[in-house]
C-alpha cells in the first residue's frame, strides 16, 4: 500500500511516501510560513523521483494537531483535497504521539513538547516502552513551570520544541533526560507508520466534517504594522 504522509504542524515540515512500513523517500522543509506553497511541490517530486503518480497513493495520513494553527489547516486541507481528487482514506495521527514514536522502547514514559507561544507548552505523556507510543496523559496546553512541577522527581524523557525552548526550566528536574536535538520535529515518515496502523485498524477521518486538534484556540489581535 502506497502512503502519502504529511506534517505540517511546526515550521520544520516534512512529506513521505511509504509503501506499507518501508519508507520510499522523504522531503523536509524549513521553510518558515511558507507551507502552502511548498506541500504540493515537495510531494509531487516525490511522486516524480520514486516513479509514481499521484494516481498510485491508496491513503493519505496527516497530523492533525496540536500544532501550528496556520501548519495543521494547510495540512488538513490539502490532505482532504488529495483525497477527495483520488477518493482514498485519510488517516489523523497525533503531532504529539509521532513525536513520541521517535523515541521507541524508551525506559521512561515520553514527555512531547511542542511550543506553543504565549507562555505555554502543548504537552503529552507516553509509554513507548513496548515500541508503541501508548498515552499516559492526553494532549494539553500548560505552563512549562506547571509541567516541570507535576514531573518533578519523575524520571522522563523529553523531546520537542518545546522540550528545546524550556530546556532551562525542565533540566532543573532530577530526573530529566532529553532527546538529540534532531528528533525535536515530528517527522512525515513516522506519521505514514503510525496512519497505516489506524488505517489498518480501520480509523479513518471524515472528509467532511474533520478539523484539526487546535487543544488551545487562537489568540485574535490586530495585525502587526509592517517594518520599513
Amino acid at each position: 500500500m502506497l502512503i502519502l504522509a504529511i506534517e505540517t504542524a511546526t515550521p520544520v515540515a516534512s512529506i513521505a511516501l511509504l509503501e506499507g512500513e518501508r519508507v520510499v523517500a522523504s522531503r523536509y522543509f524549513d521553510v518558515g510560513n511558507q507551507h502552502s506553497q511548498r506541500v504540493f511541490v515537495e510531494a509531487d517530486h516525490l511522486f516524480s523521483v520514486t516513479g509514481n503518480s499521484w494516481s498510485a497513493a491508496e491513503a493519505v495520513a496527516t497530523t492533525t494537531g496540536p500544532g501550528s494553527f496556520t501548519g495543521l489547516r494547510i495540512g488538513l486541507s490539502a490532505a482532504k483535497g488529495i483525497c477527495l481528487a483520488l477518493g482514498i482514506p485519510l488517516v489523523g495521527v497525533s503531532t504529539l504521539q509521532a513525536l513520541a514514536w521517535r523515541l521507541p522502547y524508551a525506559r521512561f514514559p515520553v514527555c512531547a513538547m511542542l511550543d506553543a507561544r504565549r507562555g505555554q507548552v502543548y504537552s503529552a505523556l507516553y509509554s513507548t516502552k513496548t515500541g508503541f507510543p501508548d498515552a499516559l496523559a492526553e494532549p494539553r496546553a500548560v505552563a512549562p513551570e506547571d509541567l516541570a512541577s507535576e514531573l518533578s522527581g519523575t524520571e522522563v524523557l523529553f523531546v520537542g520544541s518545546g522540550a528545546k525552548v524550556y530546556k532551562e526550566k525542565f533540566r532543573r528536574l532530577a530526573g530529566a533526560n532529553f532527546a538529540p536535538s534532531h528528533l525535536n520535529n515530528p517527522d512525515a515518515a513516522t506519521v505514514g507508520c503510525l496512519g497505516l496502523i489506524k488505517l489498518t485498524n480501520g480509523e479513518v477521518i471524515d472528509l467532511t466534517t474533520s478539523e484539526p486538534e487546535y487543544i488551545r484556540l487562537p489568540a485574535l489581535g490586530p495585525a502587526r504594522p509592517k517594518q520599513n
